[in-house]
């Protein structure tokens, strides 16, 4: 246990986990979690664990990697869009509505 404490201690980053809906001028965020590296973050994702998706709810996720302090700029983000054929969240490119958005996951 005293692995893990001093692990936590010292952890210079979290990577935020958010889902995003948008439809129209409507948009929901919310940060569903968090995970101490990038690809817990996104086996996460991809393999919608907990229904993050919410049967088709949230449209877009996206993973932030944030640094410890007070009004943080994500240094990193993965953007995913779920794929209803495939029943999963795909890679993609920041959608251009959220351009000059960040900070999903902290507000």
């Amino acid at each position: 246990m005293t692995d893990t404490i001093e692990h936590l201690l010292y952890q210079r980053f979290i990577y935020t986990i958010t889902t995003i809906r948008a439809v129209e001028n409507v948009r929901n965020v919310r940060c569903v979690g968090w995970a101490q590296n990038d690809l817990s973050a996104v086996n996460i994702v991809t393999n919608n664990y907990g229904d993050i998706n919410e049967s088709g709810y949230y449209r877009y996720a996206v993973i932030e990697k944030i640094g410890t302090g007070l009004y943080c700029t994500p240094e990193e983000e993965f953007w995913f869009e779920w794929n209803n054929d495939k029943g999963k969240y795909e890679p993609i490119r920041k959608p251009k509505e959220f351009e000059n958005v960040v900070n999903f996951g902290m507000g």
